[in-house]
């Protein structure tokens, strides 16, 4: 009898050992959802929630040029699309251009530029709902320079088109038909500015590049001021600015070494 406890004793401390290495022996088991899933679902399953996180593959653009923040693709459409015209005349633009059909235009942006490169936005026009052609007067253009134009045209669906630059020269004002005359001597040269009620801070030299060129300034009359560089200028064409309360003059002259005063 006591052999038989003894036996059954031993069967019991060896059943208590093996489930104790197995406690010790078996892998953890991961939690969460790859626990109730296969390989091939787990694989299916990672892909989907990869997809939360990655970013989205960037599609190639076959448009260069600009880039819209809209959503939705930018097009870029030549000007036969809207038969866009510009006309220059006394020292303004006026464009005119179709409101094309089947875009459902929301409105026009009106750009200009000086080099065709970097555009300013001068207006913002909203089709016309009575004729299918639109119109906008520039009434401050660059005188003296081409001025290039573009429209962008927005579309109910949030599409942006952006029609090609048109040049378009506008001329600065004649200066010997206003008044305004550059004159040469052996002492150097003198620009005479005979205007209505002009001042002599209101009268500015500068190159056709903008740049201002230093004068010396001398009120002779109530209407008449005369300029005086203050180092002999280059040969050349230059613009006389004359300012008022409300805008700019641009009056444009050439130099010539040849030309003399008397």
């Amino acid at each position: 009898m006591k052999n038989l406890h003894k036996h059954i004793l031993g069967l019991g401390i060896t059943c208590t050992s093996l489930v104790a290495m197995a406690f010790v022996t078996l892998p953890k088991q991961p939690t969460g959802i790859l626990t109730s899933l296969n390989l091939a679902s787990a694989k299916s399953e990672l892909n989907f929630l990869d997809s939360f996180t990655k970013e989205p593959e960037k599609k190639s653009s076959d448009n260069s040029t600009l880039k819209s923040t809209l959503k939705g693709r930018v097009q870029t459409t030549s000007n036969l699309t809207i038969g866009l015209m510009a006309v220059a005349a006394e020292q303004n633009v006026q464009l005119m251009w179709l409101t094309p059909k089947g875009h459902n235009s929301r409105k026009f942006v009106i750009q200009r530029s000086k080099d065709s490169e970097k555009f300013y936005d001068v207006a913002e026009v909203k089709p016309n709902q009575k004729e299918e052609f639109n119109t906008f007067t520039d009434e401050s253009p660059a005188g003296g320079f081409t001025n290039f134009y573009r429209i962008i045209e927005f579309d109910s669906e949030r599409n942006m088109h952006v029609y090609s630059p048109m040049a378009v020269g506008v001329s600065a004002v004649s200066g010997e038909s206003f008044g305004v005359t550059l004159h040469t001597s052996d002492e150097g040269e003198m620009i005479r500015v005979k205007m209505e009620n002009v001042k002599e801070n209101d009268v500015l030299l500068s190159t056709l590049s903008g740049m201002g060129v230093p004068c010396d300034a001398v009120q002779k009359s109530k209407n008449e001021v005369i300029l005086l560089p203050t180092y002999s200028l280059s040969a050349g064409e230059y613009i006389v600015k004359i300012r008022d309360v409300k805008d700019e003059k641009r009056f444009k002259v050439q130099f010539k070494k040849s030309d003399k005063m008397f």
